[in-house]
C-alpha cells in the first residue's frame, strides 16, 4: 500500500484499480468489488473438466516369484500349500503340522497384495482356508 500526501490529506492508492483513495487503518482496497477481484485473482485456478481417468490393467494376482521377492518364507509355504490343495483348502491342523503357527497373518499378507482367499469355520477351532481360482487337485 502506498501512501502519498495530497493538499494536506493522506491519500493510498488501491492495490487492484490503482485509483487514489483516503486513507485509512489496513485499508487496501477502495471498495468491496475491488477487494473481491483481488481475491478471486489470488484464488487457484481449477481445471473444469476432470482429468481423464488412467486405463487400469485386469488384476490377476502376484506370481509366486513376486511373493517370494517380498514377502517372509513362511508367506511363500503357506501359498504353496493353498495352490497345492485346491478346492479342498488348508485347515489350521495342517498349517500347524507345518509349523506355520502365525499362518493367518501369512494369509493377512497374501490377501493384501491381492490374492482372494476364504476361510470357512469347521468347528470351534478349526477353519479351512480356500485359495480361489485354484483348480487343480
Amino acid at each position: 500500500m502506498s501512501e502519498t500526501a495530497v493538499n494536506g490529506a493522506c491519500l493510498s492508492i488501491c492495490e487492484q484499480c490503482k485509483k487514489p483513495m483516503r486513507a485509512g487503518f489496513h485499508k487496501r482496497y477502495c471498495s468491496d468489488h475491488c477487494r473481491l477481484v483481488a481475491w478471486a485473482g489470488r484464488q487457484a485456478m481449477l481445471p473444469l473438466e476432470p482429468p481423464a481417468a488412467p486405463v487400469q490393467p485386469l488384476k490377476v494376482g502376484p506370481t509366486t516369484a513376486q511373493i517370494q521377492a517380498s514377502q517372509k518364507a513362511q508367506t511363500v509355504k503357506v501359498l504353496t500349500m493353498l495352490q497345492d490343495a485346491g478346492p479342498r483348502g488348508v485347515s489350521t491342523g495342517d498349517f500347524l503340522g507345518s509349523y506355520i503357527g502365525r499362518f493367518s497373518a501369512r494369509i493377512g499378507e497374501l490377501r493384501a497384495v491381492g490374492w482372494t482367499i476364504t476361510g470357512k469355520r469347521e468347528s470351534e477351532h478349526s477353519w479351512r482356508f480356500v485359495l480361489e481360482g485354484s483348480d487343480h487337485v
